[in-house]
């Protein structure tokens, strides 16, 4: 299959630049997938060597480090589908209360929603203001990108990854895909109408198939928690010796990577490579969760290969200083590429990001983990209540032995009969009635775990009574609740997408170098109204996240500007009211050309202005009535909110 056709010897070589650049494993860095300096074939050899055997044990006393975690995930993931171990008494009741799964569910959207509560996740913001236009040209292209990413989709699966265990990751890469496209270009013939011109019309289609790039752009994937190995030393991305990331390919795969005038990866012929089974397998590592699952590993036993990628410091070509560097090994025995960091950031093309951090350490702390024990409290006395009523209900018996009673027709059944000839020789032995109390005890551990975790407030059910009887009562009680993820999505907001918008524009600005990138209509060309070239890329930008200013404190400013409006509405000119009026209005989740005469700085009529005192004084007359008329109908004692953001 050619790889050049339709393209110039001079783009060929730059394409082939770029696809090498791509972090993924079937794409290629250097045209010589391993660069370890100058030397003789012995010398060369010795430190392919000397690489391969520092970096496989290396990654053993970091895999070793790792693998009590890898146990308790392990629980968690049990603990999410309803499994647990099967209990030695056959007869006892198994029942699993789903409460794991409850949690976790009632905490994504929570996140999700908050996060994507706009249209727009965020906004471009320039160093300079007089850069504002370029701003705008950012932003239009990586929100494109994200959407051609499907960025939704893969968040979803990291943020459910991070509240099970604690600890997500993401993978940024460059991204360009060739393949074989049809191309249809239309034939016209002039017409005319009584030898007047009158236009053309298609008379057929010219139909070619070429080889050419379909996809160039940033790419995002969310990698399992299995699947990555950091420095035990590290706290953070980029700190460290290094992490590895693990991947699973198959033989033909590995061997067709090796193949062609650009290999991606060298020694692909090693005869390690050639069998179709190995340790450390794909199957292998997921063995636990397929088992968890009812599945069996029949379908990857094809991904045979464990491919380990390397990203850290290293010195490769023997001069003394250690670089950034990018070192695959295969089976943890062949050497398929070492080469520098092919990235102008220099940075290891991985996000991290954790929901509850702890203090200098890399892996933070999810919903469940501080409620497993509950879990399995909860599960023991749900199985007691239920072996309670089987007791009750199959009770035992104690017989007289002279009373001459067959003993299988002790059986609870309708309109049943007992033979006996004495009326005393048989006596029912009925447990002690415990099932009241294992409710109450079991409503008692839910509450607890909720409370831990995901408030039913924060669910959308506030609780009655503190203030929770009537709407705007429930409102400031969930208000105040989702303020417990505050901090949490604030963390996932700066620590994952940020950094995914920064590695983004930091691969726009390596690999989108080229004026025809940018106008090719089937690239980027049909995005911009006027051509762009890649030095409206290159302004100094950073990135505000509209999420959880949108979401976390919404209610809190409703209420401020309530107070302020009850204490000042007097004061206030009727350009300032509508101005005040329709900044309410769109903190309610409302379109501000929706109000009559809503527009900022237009004033209101009297008859307006009087109805909008009226509608003030009765929710927020002297900035505390509201409140106060809450106490009196619930009976709860409670100081006017506060919000820590301000109005």
């Amino acid at each position: 299959m050619p790889d050049n056709m339709d393209y110039t010897e001079e783009q060929n070589k730059k394409l082939d630049k770029e696809i090498e650049s791509a972090q993924t494993p079937a794409t290629s860095i250097l045209t010589k997938p391993i660069d370890l300096g100058k030397g003789s074939d012995e010398e060369l050899y010795e430190r392919e060597r000397k690489v391969t055997t520092k970096l496989v044990s290396m990654f053993e006393k970091w895999e070793a480090w790792r693998r009590p975690l890898e146990d308790k995930w392990n629980q968690i993931y049990r603990l999410y589908f309803n499994d647990d171990n099967e209990l030695k008494t056959p007869t006892r009741a198994k029942i699993f209360v789903p409460m794991t799964f409850k949690l976790i569910e009632a905490a994504l959207p929570i996140i999700m929603n908050t996060i994507f509560s706009s249209e727009s996740i965020f906004e471009v913001m320039p160093t300079n203001p007089e850069d504002q236009s370029l701003a705008d040209v950012i932003q239009l292209l990586l929100e494109y990108q994200l959407t051609q990413a499907n960025f939704y989709v893969k968040f979803l699966d990291f943020t459910k990854q991070m509240l099970l265990y604690g600890t997500s990751y993401f993978k940024v890469y460059w991204k360009v895909k060739r393949q074989w496209v049809w191309e249809r270009e239309p034939i016209r013939k002039n017409i005319s109408f009584f030898g007047i011109p009158a236009g053309n019309k298609i008379v057929g289609w010219k139909e070619d198939k070429s080889y050419k790039v379909v996809d160039r752009r940033p790419e995002v994937d969310t990698l399992d928690i299995l699947d990555v190995f950091p420095d035990p030393d590290s706290t953070q991305v980029n700190e460290g010796k290094g992490v590895f990331i693990r991947t699973y390919m198959s033989s033909e795969d590995i061997r067709e990577l090796g193949a062609g005038p650009r290999p991606v990866y060298a020694n692909t012929d090693h005869d390690s490579l050639k069998s179709k089974r190995h340790d450390n397998s794909y199957a292998d590592t997921r063995q636990y969760r397929l088992t968890t699952r009812g599945m069996s590993s029949g379908g990857s036993d094809t991904r045979n290969v464990e491919v380990l990628e390397f990203y850290g410091k290293y010195d490769l070509d023997n001069d003394g200083i250690r670089e950034e560097v990018y070192i695959v090994i295969a089976n943890r025995q062949v050497l398929l590429k070492a080469t520098a960091n092919p990235f102008h950031h220099q940075k290891w093309p991985l996000v991290k990001s954790t929901l509850f951090a702890v203090p200098m350490e890399w892996y933070g702390i999810g919903i469940v983990e501080p409620v497993m024990s509950q879990q399995h409290e909860l599960n023991t006395l749900r199985r007691q209540r239920l072996d309670n009523i089987n007791q009750i209900l199959n009770a035992m018996y104690k017989v007289k032995d002279t009373a001459d009673i067959d003993l299988n027709s002790l059986v609870s059944t309708p309109s049943g009969i007992i033979i006996t000839s004495e009326m005393d020789g048989l006596e029912v032995l009925r447990p002690p009635d415990a099932t009241g109390a294992a409710y109450q005890e079991a409503q008692s551990l839910m509450s607890e775990m909720e409370d831990t975790t995901v408030t039913q407030a924060a669910q959308g059910n506030p609780a009655s009574g503190r203030l929770g009887r009537t709407s705007s009562g429930a409102r400031m009680i969930i208000a105040q609740s989702l303020e417990k993820f505050g901090t949490a999505i604030r963390l996932i907001e700066e620590t994952a997408i940020k950094r995914v918008l920064r590695m983004f524009h930091q691969l726009n600005l390596q690999f989108l170098d080229d004026d025809d990138i940018l106008r090719d209509p089937g690239m980027y060309g049909h995005l911009f109204a006027a051509d762009v070239t890649p030095e409206m890329l290159r302004a100094e930008v950073k990135f505000k996240m509209l999420g959880i200013s949108e979401m976390v404190g919404k209610e809190g400013k409703i209420n401020q500007i309530a107070s302020f409006l009850g204490m000042f509405k007097d004061t206030m000119t009727p350009e300032e009211l509508a101005t005040t009026k329709v900044k309410m209005w769109k903190l309610m989740g409302f379109d501000s050309t929706e109000m009559g005469g809503g527009q900022v700085g237009l004033p209101m009529n009297p008859e307006a202005n009087n109805d909008m005192s009226q509608i003030l004084g009765n929710s927020a007359t002297g900035g505390n009535d509201a409140i106060a008329n809450e106490i009196a109908r619930n009976g709860a004692e409670v100081a006017p909110p506060q919000s820590t953001q301000g109005a």
